[in-house]
């Protein structure tokens, strides 16, 4: 949900990969990263999350993080 809502409306995968980089150097993997992003079997949905306007729905947030994945930057 966390990466939805900053990819979805503050910060694109370019700016969160090129951060990653800078703090992980060598250790993070974009691709790694993408393919985490399309990976949606151990999501714990125990914990209530909160919204403020309304929640968004899962099949959407699963094929945006999808769509944004796969974008060649």
């Amino acid at each position: 949900m966390d990466l939805y809502c900053l990819l979805k409306h503050k910060l694109s995968l370019d700016d969160i990969i090129g951060k990653a980089k800078e703090i992980f150097s060598t250790h993070f993997n974009s691709k790694v990263f993408r393919e985490q992003l399309c990976y949606f079997n151990d999501i714990d949905y125990s914990e209530t999350i909160e919204y403020i306007d309304h929640a968004p729905d899962d099949k959407k947030i699963k094929e945006f993080l999808e769509k944004i994945a796969v974008i060649v930057s």
